[in-house]
C-alpha cells in the first residue's frame, strides 16, 4: 500500500468498496476485521458532538370575578438557537463513502420525527386559555 507520507488516503479494494481497503494517516494504517467478524474497538469509543438546549416560558394569569380566569403563555424552545446535530454518520453499507464521519442533520431530523425541542432551530409558541 503506496501512498504519500502525512496524507491522508482511503484505500479501495478490488470491488471499489471500503470494506476491502484500509485507511492510511500518516505513518498509522488502520484495517478492517476479518469480513463477518467484529473488530477489537471497545463501546463507546467515538462520541457525537455535545447537546446545548435552552427552554423558556413565561406565564401570565388574569382573573375575572370570582370564576372566570385567562392565561396568557408564550414558549420557547431552543432559545439561544444553539446548533445541534445528530451523531455522525457511521453507516458504511449505504454506499456513500463520503459522507462517513459527517455530522449533518439535527437529531429531531435524522430520527425523521421533528418534534418541537428535540434538538431542531428555535421554535416560539403563544397561547391563551380562558378558564370557568
Amino acid at each position: 500500500m503506496g501512498g504519500q507520507a502525512g496524507a491522508d488516503q482511503l484505500i479501495n479494494g478490488p470491488d471499489g468498496s471500503i470494506f476491502g481497503g484500509c485507511f492510511v494517516s500518516g505513518g498509522t494504517i488502520l484495517t478492517p476485521p476479518a469480513p463477518g467478524t467484529f473488530g477489537n474497538m471497545r463501546r463507546n469509543v467515538a462520541y457525537g458532538p455535545g447537546f446545548v438546549n435552552l427552554d423558556f416560558s413565561v406565564i401570565k394569569d388574569f382573573k375575572f370575578g370570582e370564576r372566570f380566569s385567562l392565561q396568557l403563555r408564550g414558549e420557547f424552545f431552543n432559545l439561544l438557537n444553539h446548533p445541534n446535530f445528530a451523531d455522525p454518520d457511521h453507516d458504511l453499507s449505504n454506499g456513500s463513502a463520503g459522507s462517513v464521519g459527517l455530522a449533518r442533520f439535527t437529531p429531531d431530523v435524522f430520527a425523521s420525527n421533528p418534534v418541537i425541542g428535540s434538538g431542531g432551530s428555535r421554535h416560539i409558541q403563544v397561547g391563551a386559555k380562558i378558564i370557568w
